[in-house]
């Protein structure tokens, strides 16, 4: 049997489209930035060689079928209000709480702090595995390697690191971990002028357990390109460090591209080079601003982390799995090999390639 290559199954370079360099991804972003201003968002995929596939409404992608929980499990519900509030007075950022669990059947403990992000004029998605999948999988022609990486995910959050980035990429509004409590912030805090938000987290960059965001705002689109290129540069998926390939470390990394502080002397000044960042307003690519407020040694002010005791042992009792207590397996595989492995080519055995 004889093949044309053409026809072959074959895996694209990701160093086409996952790019490292901070000025890289600017670029990548100023060009998907100008195909999008002469096409329309909405023909972006055939510019990329992709059908067109639209974004599902939200109300399509949560589960709406009603659940029955099994004690002593309740059903954490959406609140979802008419979409002319989102923006109401001009606000950039939607007025949408996004949160994210296996299903929505969960211990009361994670729906009683669930329910205090109900605020007012707010909408609220609970998205479950389902949903997360559907965001996931769809055509996403400014990430064309995205399927391919989902690979080499090794855990639940990880692949929740991934999707909160493309929620707010997708659809703006405000994303919360289940466990996580408002203080200072409420429904008012987000000005109508603000473009992207953040908490300085304990740690000293920009929070990712908490964090707000206006739809396509350039910091998402860092962030998953980021993500994707710290998955495919894995030398070892099995043991992987969540917090520094998906978590904090990719947005960390995101952010100093956004200022285009990435060949900044880290022992110049911390905050120059925003290794570490600090509360205020910034303006980064192409004049977009995020707003961070809070103190590194207070992190707790605004967002209270981690409410929820015992945590680790709730989430075993919903089949979820902290990243922390993984198993970790003695397999050694990188990212590439991973994917290699995970392609037929069986079909080309054997063959005259001409």
């Amino acid at each position: 049997m004889t093949f044309h290559a053409s026809r072959l199954p074959t895996i694209s370079d990701p160093s086409d489209n996952i790019l490292s360099g901070g000025s890289m991804l600017s670029e990548s972003f100023n060009n998907l930035q100008r195909s999008g201003q002469t096409l329309g968002r909405e023909n972006l995929s055939e510019l990329h060689g992709f059908p067109s596939t639209p974004c599902l409404p939200l109300t399509q992608i949560v589960q709406r079928e009603k659940e029955v929980c099994p004690a002593p499990f309740v059903v954490v519900n959406d609140t979802i209000l008419d979409s002319s509030l989102a923006h109401k007075g001009g606000r950039r950022i939607p007025r949408i709480v996004h949160v994210t669990a296996k299903s929505r059947c969960m211990p009361s403990q994670f729906s009683t702090v669930i329910d205090a992000w109900r605020f007012e004029d707010h909408s609220l998605f609970v998205h479950n595995d389902a949903a997360v999948d559907k965001l996931l999988y769809r055509v996403w022609p400014e990430f064309p390697q995205l399927q391919k990486a989902l690979h080499c995910l090794k855990s639940g959050a990880a692949k929740a690191d991934l999707w909160r980035a493309l929620v707010l990429w997708e659809y703006g509004g405000i994303y919360t971990d289940i466990d996580n409590l408002p203080k200072l912030f409420n429904g008012t805090t987000i000005k109508n002028e603000d473009q992207s938000f953040f908490v300085v987290e304990r740690i000293g960059v920009p929070s990712q357990y908490f964090m707000a965001a206006e739809p396509h705002h350039p910091l998402l689109y860092l962030l998953v390109q980021v993500t994707l290129h710290r998955l495919y540069d894995l030398s070892d998926v099995e043991n992987q460090y969540v917090p520094f390939v998906t978590g904090p470390g990719a947005l960390k990394n995101a952010f100093i591209a956004f200022m285009n502080k990435q060949n900044s002397p880290v022992n110049s000044s911390k905050y120059e080079s925003f290794q570490r960042v600090h509360q205020g307003h910034f303006t980064g690519l192409h004049n977009r601003t995020a707003t961070l407020v809070g103190k590194q040694r207070n992190s707790n002010e605004y967002v209270a982390r981690g409410v929820v005791p015992r945590k680790a042992n709730l989430y075993m009792t919903m089949n979820m799995t902290h990243f922390g207590r993984e198993k970790k397996e003695p397999i050694i595989e990188s990212c590439f090999q991973r994917l290699y492995r995970r392609e037929d080519f069986a079909l080309i055995e054997n063959t005259v390639l001409w």
